[in-house]
């Protein structure tokens, strides 16, 4: 096994070489035009596509001369195990291809570590998101095994193992945390193995061992059903009529609806009240003109709890093991408009301090603290509290927010002001900085309270918060005539878009509630939405409806079913029973026995239209015969007709029967 092991290394090194030095191209080439966050940018662009190639390239490779009937019996008529043999080659593939992608990632990450060359701390987790991507190489190894060796058409189910690799991609992409993305490389690697086994084992024919035929399985219908799924995504293309809504604020505070409507290439503009008829005002107003922004209210400052943002939608947003925070947070807004800052600003999450890069020689200049600034070497004088609030929000304010309280930042100056301190019962959840920059203000929610300052610390009013600020996102404006604050609250998610519709609350100086709004909720009914919603409930399976809520389908394919419940679940039963009838009468066609037809029927009824293509897949379509006794075609290879039962005549007898016994040869001569 062992000489096995290292003849694998020997012959397929070539491959790996290749591929070593095609990614040591590619990241010096990043490194040659980089910004702060290098190693998370490797992750973003390069080892997310280049890893998956690459390992899919090793699996192909190493199988591929394996194809030819004779080069696979020379291969496994060995005095060793088949399994042992399995094991070695892909032992050594998975050694080439992990050490091909990841020791160009050594000289990148001393690179980054060397002081001088980014304008940031060194932190190793930046390496996590590329280091992740390297190890979900190994599934698209395995896949490459099956696509090498499989027997199946190239237009039927041998490429659909290539679904499979991708969903594992996508859950290492989506997954929260580095170690979650781990189990899933895991487990999609397990599942490849025992596929790609089960296909070297029988030289690509896959008809053997129920735990290779639950692994292989698995693979297609995950394939097939992406398959569907971007069936429905791309109902788009024949989309001819478009509509965007949207809530929008005139200048006396009034909630407009506004709608923009694409059809037969001209845009249409039309803005409503919110009970529905047309205002005036605006008619033939262009919507999209940048000079007539200023007719309505420009809203800014985005008070949200990050920490509470559900996923997926929070690994959309770069939160988790591949973002730089909590770790790194870029202050962008940092200063007063116009001023200049010499120093790239870094809020260091580690260390709770914020660090001064030089732009030119990416050295530090020194660390700035609630207590002032220090240069580099000497230490920061002070630290900030505890750990930074709303880092996914931080680019356009100049607040830190932290439990405790909220500074101010005027780094042109090297320094931090405290202008809110907050009890220990009530703690901050955010804060953010009102426009217009030249004269803000600062909103700043704790648990049960808003408070409006001036970024002297001077409070304008304080008032109970009537916001749930755990499933709300709020927005802010003032109005021009009346100096009045107005709050645009909408939810976090879609999941919660039922419950707390979007909502307007006009404050006035005092902090008094002077009006409130809620308006209706216009459907999304325009263009192909009902058509993908109902595309969607024919090829959603009955059995993963525990396991994602409507909300997520609904935002990653552009649905309703949410609105349109009656419409998705219809189709959705009508699709199962469809595909269980069509799977009794493939089966029969198949020669199932009654206990298998059964099973397959059952699980198509949970698994849907892709449970078909599994079944035809893992099941050879078997050649018919024409019966001599009632002429019906009947399953090739039988002894006896299916339909009447009458055995196949037995061939001619020449006497030339090796295995015959010694009567049929007398009666021959």
């Amino acid at each position: 096994m062992a000489a096995i092991f290292f003849r694998e290394l020997r012959e397929n090194a070539k491959w790996a070489a290749m591929i070593f030095g095609v990614f040591c191209v590619l990241i010096f080439l990043r490194a040659w035009h980089t910004g702060p966050f290098y190693l998370l940018f490797l992750a973003q662009d390069i080892t997310l596509v280049y890893a998956p190639i690459a390992g899919l390239a090793m699996g192909i490779a190493q199988s591929i001369f394996e194809t030819r009937a004779d080069n696979w019996g020379f291969a496994v008529h060995r005095p060793v195990a088949r399994m042992g043999l399995f094991a070695a080659k892909c032992a050594a593939g998975l050694v080439l291809v992990y050490l091909a992608l990841s020791l160009p990632l050594v000289p990148a990450a001393l690179w980054a570590r060397e002081s001088g060359n980014l304008p940031m701390p060194f932190q190793g987790r930046t390496l996590l998101p590329a280091l992740a991507d390297v190890l979900c190489a190994g599934c698209y190894y395995f896949v490459g095994i099956l696509l090498a060796l499989r027997k199946a058409r190239w237009l039927g189910t041998r490429l659909l193992p290539i679904g499979f690799a991708l969903v594992c991609s996508t859950a290492v992409r989506l997954a929260p945390e580095f170690w979650q993305a781990i189990v899933a490389i895991a487990a999609g690697m397990c599942i490849g193995a025992v596929a790609a086994w089960g296909v070297f084992e029988t030289a690509g024919a896959a008809d053997r061992g129920a735990v290779p035929a639950i692994g292989l399985g698995t693979m297609l219908y995950a394939g097939a059903l992406l398959i569907g799924f971007l069936g429905v995504a791309f109902l788009g293309i024949f989309e001819s009529t478009v509509q965007w809504h949207d809530l929008r604020l005139d200048k006396r505070g009034n909630v407009l609806q506004t709608t923009k409507t694409f059809a037969d290439g001209d845009l249409t503009y039309l803005v409503t009240d919110t009970s529905g008829r047309a205002v005036p005002e605006f008619d033939g107003v262009n919507l999209d003109d940048p000079t007539e922004a200023d007719r309505f209210v420009r809203f800014s400052g985005a008070l949200v709890d990050d920490r509470l943002i559900p996923w997926p939608l929070s690994a959309m947003t770069f939160m988790g093991y591949r973002s730089a925070a909590p770790g790194v947070v870029m202050l962008r807004t940092v200063a007063a408009p116009s001023t200049r800052v010499p120093a790239t600003p870094l809020f260091d999450g580690s260390r709770r301090i914020i660090d001064l890069f030089d732009p030119s020689t990416n050295l530090l200049i020194g660390t700035v603290g609630p207590s002032g600034f220090a240069p580099a070497g000497a230490g920061p004088i002070d630290r900030f509290p505890s750990e930074l609030l709303n880092s996914a929000t931080q680019r356009g304010t100049r607040t830190l927010a932290f439990a405790s309280g909220v500074y101010w930042m005027e780094l042109d100056q090297r320094r931090v002001r405290s202008i809110f301190s907050a009890d220990d019962k009530d703690p901050v959840v955010c804060a953010h900085e009102l426009a217009p920059a030249a004269d803000p203000q600062v909103v700043i929610a704790t648990r049960s309270r808003l408070h409006l300052l001036r970024p002297s610390g001077e409070i304008l009013f304080s008032i109970p918060l009537q916001q749930d600020i755990s499933k709300y996102g709020l927005e802010f404006a003032t109005l021009p005539d009346n100096h009045h604050l107005v709050v645009r609250g909408e939810a976090i998610s879609p999941e919660f878009q039922d419950a707390f519709p979007p909502r307007f609350w006009e404050y006035a100086l005092d902090g008094k509630l002077v009006r409130y709004t809620e308006p209706p909720i216009q459907p999304d009914d325009g263009g192909v939405t009902i058509a993908r919603t109902a595309a969607f409930g024919l090829v959603h399976p009955v059995a993963a409806l525990p396991l994602f809520p409507r909300w997520m389908s609904d935002l990653i394919f552009s649905l309703d079913t949410r609105h349109h419940p009656r419409l998705f679940y219809g189709l959705l039963v009508v699709s199962a029973l469809l595909s269980a009838a069509m799977t009794i009468l493939l089966a029969r066609r198949c020669g199932f026995g009654a206990r298998k037809a059964a099973a397959w029927s059952l699980a198509s009824l949970l698994l849907g239209p892709a449970g078909i293509v599994v079944m035809l897949g893992l099941n050879p379509w078997p050649a018919r015969e024409r019966c001599a006794a009632c002429g019906r075609l009947r399953m090739g290879g039988r002894r006896e007709c299916s339909h009447c039962i009458a055995p196949f005549p037995a061939p001619a007898q020449d006497g030339r029967e090796i295995f015959e016994p010694a009567e049929a040869l007398e009666m021959a001569f």
